[in-house]
């Protein structure tokens, strides 16, 4: 066996990371269906009441958000683990475009 393969396997930052990552594996499933399950329902509130629902705005941007610090650290774009290693990221859905059916 190669030597550096023999460190790196031997490195309990390897398998920290590894177990981190599978952690984050089964996150990003649950908020990646719990993302659609809220897409559909602001579809559905968009059918219904001719806009979204104000009040999930926020949460929907942060539970996106969330997504993004997930899949940047899946893909090795950053060495930061998110939530619950990091802070819950903020929401900034209140500066959002306001979205309704158009008339006609």
């Amino acid at each position: 066996m190669d030597e550096r393969l023999k460190t790196n396997l031997r490195r309990q930052s390897f398998w920290q990371r590894a177990a981190y990552m599978l952690v984050f594996a089964v996150i990003l499933g649950f908020a990646g269906s719990l993302a659609a399950l809220l897409a559909l329902f602001q579809l559905g509130a968009l059918l219904l009441a001719g806009e979204p629902n104000a009040r999930l705005r926020p949460v929907a941007d942060g539970l996106t958000r969330y997504l993004l610090q997930l899949w940047r650290y899946q893909t090795f774009l950053t060495e930061t683990p998110p939530f619950p290693f990091a802070e819950w990221p903020v929401s900034d859905a209140g500066a959002r475009e306001h979205i309704v059916l158009p008339h006609g």
